[in-house]
């Protein structure tokens, strides 16, 4: 018989702190919490979260994101839609999103982590999340 009082494992807070410490993040520049964390890398902010812990097939996972605000104010039209089509045809680790209901660009990038793959999921997405953070840069 199953032991139904073992909690499932969450990887999420762990994600997050590990990869608050692989980024040498400084406490002064972001704003941490358990299943995220915000800073700005020079004019502008990233956000890692961890989703919810989830059951799927048997295997607690965790979605992890991160998204770095790129552009405000765009105006809406066909053209955009081509022109990030166009880019994210060229994306490795990050794709452009369009929020069209705040009218930003994002650079968005995401991965599912559960305990089995924490370790070389983490070194893949902090490569994902110091991308971002430079390509936000270029790209604004």
């Amino acid at each position: 018989m199953p032991n139904r009082t073992k909690k499932p494992e969450d990887v999420g807070p762990a994600a997050v702190e590990s990869l608050f410490a692989l980024m040498k993040l400084h406490e002064e520049w972001s704003v941490r919490r358990p299943r995220d964390f915000r800073w700005w890398a020079h004019r502008h902010c990233q956000e890692v979260s961890a989703g919810p812990a989830v059951r799927s097939e048997g295997i607690v996972i965790c979605r992890l994101q991160a998204r770095t605000a790129v552009v405000r104010d765009v105006p809406l039209s066909d053209r955009l839609d081509l022109l990030l089509a166009t880019l994210n045809a060229q994306a490795a680790l990050n794709a452009l999103v369009l929020d069209r209901a705040e009218r930003r660009v994002f650079l968005s990038s995401h991965m599912v982590l559960h305990r089995e793959t924490l370790d070389w999921g983490l070194s893949l997405f902090g490569s994902a999340v110091a991308t971002q953070a430079v390509e936000a840069v270029l790209l604004a």
